[in-house]
């Protein structure tokens, strides 16, 4: 099972850190697409084939895969600075390469959960961010 304090750590961490998001700003060249817009459209058009992916990857009891799966979206969501779904991600990749996949169900729902938190924050943050960056 998955320790309590770890569940806990979980739940405390922030869905968006919406000021290190807005700190990569900082990065924008002059005349091109704002960065962070970039960032948030590709994490929402390729994240739920990679949680798919993942998702058939725990179905089939596959390791390697779980591990591959859960460290791209690791990473994709460390890109936008989502330290839920980076610390969820985290534990199933280490999971997968521990090739103990006991829990990974539940794992897997922590993370599709942490997910779905996000994809509702981005797509409202987007929208917004949009709007003060024009």
């Amino acid at each position: 099972s998955v320790p309590t304090t770890q569940i806990e750590e979980h739940n405390v961490l922030t869905v968006l850190d919406y000021t290190a998001l807005e700190k990569l700003r900082e990065y924008n060249e002059e005349g091109e697409k704002d960065i962070v817009s970039e960032l948030v459209e590709l994490f929402l058009s390729e994240a739920p084939e990679v949680a798919n992916r993942l998702r058939e990857a725990v179905e089939q009891g596959d390791p390697d895969q779980v591990k591959r799966m859960a460290h791209k979206l690791k990473g994709m969501s460390s890109n936008i600075e989502a330290k839920k779904l980076n610390h969820a991600c985290a534990a199933l990749e280490a999971a997968g390469r521990e090739k103990n996949l006991c829990q990974s169900k539940k794992q897997f729902d922590h993370i599709m959960q942490s997910l779905d938190e996000l994809m509702h924050a981005l797509r409202k943050y987007d929208t917004e961010s949009l709007k003060c960056a024009v």
